[in-house]
């Protein structure tokens, strides 16, 4: 870390929470983002915010709030149900200081959404919004910079020996009820035949690796990641025919993290989600974060 790292600086951490998802999820990835900024010498209030609804709330309403505001253009981010509340659960007037947001599945989209929406109402420095196993939607060109999008590119595992169930049925921890990334991806085209999906890109191609990503990472392993687009047509050629560019309107930051697992397994920190080297998911996933936001939230 560079020895010009402001000291005793105000920093508020939000986590925002997708479509049913369980109480203590995001809570291993919120404490260990706590405390890497405390020990950066930053002053933390860290919450967890469910933009669509706690894990009591039906699994329909959400996926259909989620669906709606995936589908919202440029320009209608005001309209974004899950960003309006994550922006109403802030703090308000926000103290002096950053804003990083981190989002889960829809709790990503959402993120972008309150990012965008403060940022034309407050102006000054876009917050930091990290996406990890969301849905893809299209960045507004102020924030490309200070977005970083995360999936998993790891192997999927089985429940356990001979179960063949797949990773998606496990029990979330801390919780008391299955979390199914399967009911996910079904709802989302279910509830949203409009929503453009990774089929639009050209067949067999991996999400596309911007700045500082890892070489020869795969096709994503969270089939959530394979929903939406970043994509958008442009003019190409001396006759400017359109054609479809997959990463027009992505974020500047696209990184695979070789979790073991899928959608439900980025922040878990016990086997079988532990890899040869001893890292487990959780540190896998931190690790793709806190270099990112130390870099931009930091050292600016």
């Amino acid at each position: 870390m560079q020895s010009d790292m402001r000291r005793d600086r105000p920093v508020r951490l939000y986590l925002l929470a997708g479509v049913k998802t369980a109480p203590h999820f995001m809570e291993g990835l919120r404490e260990a983002l706590a405390a890497k900024l405390a020990d950066a010498g930053c002053t933390v209030h860290s919450e967890l915010l469910f933009p669509y609804g706690d894990w009591s709330r039906s699994a329909v309403a959400q996926l259909r709030e989620m669906r709606h505001d995936l589908q919202l253009r440029f320009g209608r981010y005001e309209r974004s149900i899950g960003g309006r509340r994550a922006l109403e659960a802030m703090e308000t007037p926000a103290p002096a200081g950053r804003t990083i947001l981190i989002g889960h599945s829809g709790g990503g989209v959402a993120a972008v959404h309150a990012a965008q929406l403060r940022l034309a109402r407050d102006g000054g420095e876009p917050d930091a919004a990290v996406m990890i196993g969301s849905p893809r939607c299209r960045i507004p060109e102020a924030l490309r910079g200070s977005v970083l999008y995360l999936y998993a590119a790891g192997k999927r595992l089985r429940r356990d020996a001979g179960a063949g169930a797949p990773v998606t049925e496990r029990e979330q921890e801390g919780a008391g009820e299955p979390v199914r990334e399967r009911v996910g991806v079904e709802g989302l085209k279910r509830e949203g035949a409009g929503v453009p999906v990774h089929e639009r890109e050209t067949p067999g191609e991996p999400v596309r690796e911007h700045e500082g990503a890892r070489e020869g990472v795969r096709k994503p392993a969270d089939p959530i990641c394979r929903i939406g687009s970043f994509g958008g047509w442009r003019a190409a050629g001396a006759f400017r025919v359109p054609a479809w560019q997959a990463d027009k309107y992505a974020p500047a930051a696209v990184r695979g993290v070789p979790i073991l697992g899928g959608h439900a397994d980025y922040f878990r920190r016990s086997a079988p989600f532990v890899n040869d080297a001893g890292q487990s998911n959780l540190e896998m996933t931190l690790a793709a974060v806190w270099p990112w936001l130390a870099e931009r939230m930091l050292n600016s």
